[in-house]
């Protein structure tokens, strides 16, 4: 099994930052949300969460949460392991480039990005790009959006708990 990205990889770095667990999953949930979208998910991954997801009712991340924090190659069909494994491939690939330049511009860091339904709607025309240019379609990348990108900060539980616990486990 591939493994693309396990929220464990930036416990750390939202912990330090104060930020709640679930920060860890922003920039992943948001990608599954295109994948959803999109229907390149595998065929076993719930249906109930994936039309919760479609239907804007939940963050992608709750489809995560169920593997684990992983976004993982058994949980996409072999079109979203093929474009995953190009775009969002964390040395070689484009995502988290995009992702910084939509979303993270202006937030402390990219972990301080919210996973919100707004964010998905600035990022989503950029990897849609991504996408047709992975699928042979020579079309440019659109400019960063006007609009402003929603972010987080740390919550007072949040900070309490690093200080205490050394974690942060507010969700």
């Amino acid at each position: 099994m591939t493994i693309y990205d396990k929220a464990k990889y930036h416990e750390d770095s939202c912990a330090e930052a104060g930020l709640p667990y679930r920060q860890a999953m922003n920039h992943s949930g948001l990608f599954v949300a295109w994948l959803v979208h999109h229907g390149l998910l595998a065929d076993e991954v719930s249906k109930d969460m994936v039309r919760a997801v479609r239907a804007r009712k939940k963050p992608a991340s709750t489809i995560l949460e169920w593997y684990d924090g992983c976004l993982a190659d058994d949980m996409l069909n072999e079109e979203g392991r093929a474009f995953t494994a190009r775009y969002f491939d964390f040395d070689r690939g484009e995502y988290l480039k995009d992702f910084e330049r939509v979303l993270a511009r202006g937030a402390e860091s990219t972990f301080h990005v919210a996973e919100s339904w707004h964010n998905y709607d600035l990022i989503a025309p950029t990897i849609e790009a991504r996408y047709r240019r992975f699928k042979g379609e020579d079309v440019p990348l659109p400019p960063p959006p006007e609009a402003k990108p929603e972010t987080v900060g740390p919550t007072w539980w949040s900070r309490l708990s690093h200080r205490l616990f050394g974690r942060t486990d507010d969700e």
